[in-house]
């Protein structure tokens, strides 16, 4: 995250040179036969909220992100390693039955012509939409993708979610003579 102070006025901004604030951090590998994450690297998906944090009339920052850190993979017997192979295998299987339902939402979302824009427009195609997800057999699919997804879980290293809250109070504005 880079902070840019403006050394102009309100009506007429000039920004000086960007200062770092937070480094940005690469992601952990998820993949399952990457040795496992030491640490969690602050700056991956940092957010800002610019608010008046202590009162005093001036904006502040407050900044927040999310990271995680992967554990290592369970070990696995033979027959683990099966179920787990099955449980890959179904879960590519479901993933083909549903794309269809995915494709029709998608082209019913993305019908509008140009005089179909409006707000009750939207709310239709959206309504639509979700008539799709409903139907049964994509509710079944779904119910069997929770199972497989649940047991397929069992075999993977195991997520650490954490996060990072830096504040950035903003200072009075140095005054002349000074």
């Amino acid at each position: 995250m880079v902070w840019y102070r403006n050394v102009g006025s309100r009506s007429a901004p000039k920004l000086a040179k960007g200062i770092t604030l937070v480094q940005p951090a690469p992601w952990p590998s998820s993949d399952q036969n990457a040795p496992p994450t030491e640490d969690n690297k602050p700056g991956v998906r940092a957010k800002v909220c610019v608010v008046d944090w202590n009162g005093d009339g001036r904006l502040d920052l407050l900044v927040g992100d999310f990271g995680g850190i992967y554990g290592e993979r369970p070990e696995l017997s033979e027959h683990d390693k099966q179920i787990e192979q099955e449980a890959e295998r179904k879960m590519q299987e479901l993933q083909k039955n549903m794309q269809p339902f995915y494709d029709r939402c998608t082209r019913i979302l993305k019908s509008a012509t140009n005089a179909d824009h409006s707000p009750e427009a939207k709310a239709e195609r959206q309504k639509r939409a979700l008539e799709v997800l409903n139907e049964k057999e994509f509710q079944e699919l779904q119910k069997e993708m929770k199972k497989v997804s649940e047991t397929v879980r069992k075999f993977r290293r195991r997520p650490m979610y954490q996060g990072h809250v830096w504040l950035y109070l903003r200072k009075p504005p140095a005054t002349a003579g000074r």
